[in-house]
This record gives structure tokens, sequence and C-alpha cells, in this order.
């Protein structure tokens, strides 16, 4: 689904574990990077050395983006192995989120703005932070995000939060997608779409989609 998400805007997209938000997070990523658009991968639920892994597969590299500064990684899933990542930016516990925001301004000092920046995902640092504390923490980064940094996409396992917090999350941001497993058929389908995007044309209508060797598809 190509949606022009304009700058200085901020978007939530929730859905299911494995339904293809990841996926989706890399369509972005290719298209912005493709665009010469400086672009941010904020990551908790995996490595960037296993992003850039799976991307490979993909058919997109993006190692010469990386070494050309646009494109880094601010790793949130590394620390509670021990580990470090090289050339982004480690952080170092994800149950201090404030160094997640410290950490962006640093980032934000080396590549410059605007940029496009993704959040996948929220959903791990739930829990090592209470309710309170992250809704503080989402709304502070979502708010510099649109006025300093330029646009942020953020990602939410569906399923595993109470209905209140992705309601609230959900009234922060300026537009709301959703991803979903079909039910019409023996046959596993995937399906998309906007809720909403304030000032933005977009249809509304849920659209199929699939995850295969070239990684997130919409289908006709």
């Amino acid at each position: 689904m190509a949606v022009d998400f304009p700058q200085n805007y901020s978007v939530l997209l929730s859905g299911p574990p494995g339904v293809g938000k990841f996926e989706y997070c890399l369509s972005l990523v290719k298209s912005w990077l493709d665009a010469g658009e400086r672009v941010v991968y904020i990551t908790s639920e995996r490595s960037p050395v296993e992003i850039k892994s799976f991307a490979s597969r993909l058919g997109l590299s993006l190692e010469g983006h990386e070494d050309g500064g646009s494109l880094v990684f601010v790793d949130c899933y590394s620390w509670n192995m021990g580990k470090s990542y090289e050339k982004g930016f480690t952080i170092k516990n994800a149950a201090n989120v404030n160094e997640i925001n410290i950490t962006l301004e640093k980032v934000m000092e080396k590549i410059g703005n605007p940029a496009r920046i993704v959040f996948d995902s929220l959903s791990p640092l739930f829990l090592y932070n209470d309710v309170q504390t992250m809704t503080k923490f989402f709304h502070f980064l979502t708010s510099n995000a649109k006025t300093k940094y330029g646009f942020i996409i953020y990602t939410l396992q569906e399923g595993v939060h109470d209905p209140k917090i992705r309601n609230t999350l959900i009234y922060l941001v300026d537009g709301y997608m959703e991803m979903q497993f079909g039910e019409d058929s023996d046959v596993l389908t995937r399906k998309l779409r906007v809720h909403h995007l304030k000032g933005v044309s977009a249809d509304t209508s849920w659209k199929n989609f699939m995850v295969g060797e070239k990684g997130f598809e919409m289908r006709s």
C-alpha cells in the first residue's frame, strides 16, 4: 500500500505478531533510501545484524546506505545479551527510556534533519516500564519527531496490551494503521488498512498483502 506520509507527522501501526509489520517497515525503509532520504531505525525485537541479514535475503542491501550515513540504527535489543552494535548506537538499558530520547538527539545531530524514523517495536519496552512512563515517553518522542526530526512510525503488537493503552497511543499520533490475518478462507491471508491519517486523503478499506521472497507485497 503506497502511502505518501508527509513530514512532521506520526503514525502507529498495530497488528498481531508475525503478520508482516516488520516486512512493511523494511519496504518503507527501502523506498525512503531509494529516494535519498535519511532513515533512523530503532529496533527492540531483533538486532541490526539480523535486520540487515533479512533485508539482504530480500535483495535489499543496507550496508552501503549505513556506511554513507543515510541509515542509522538505534539498537534497543542487544543490551539484554550484553552486546553492542559497532556501527550504530546501542541503548544500554531499555528500562531507561530517557536514554532512547537522548540517543536519538545525538543521532539527529549527526545526520541532520528531516529524517524518517521507524520504531519497531514499542511492545518490548512495556516489559521494563510501567504504562505511565511509556505514555510520557511516547508523547515526548512523538512531539520531538514532529517538531524537530521529521516523521516517525511506530509498530505495536496487537493482543498483548490492554486496549486502553493502544487507544491512548492512537490518540497521541496523527495516523493509525492496522494489520490482521484474514479469516475468510482456509488459506492464510493478511490484510492492511489505513484507519485514519489526519489531513491526508487515504483509502480506508482493507487491502490484501503477502509476505514472500520479496518481503512485503500488496496483492491485486
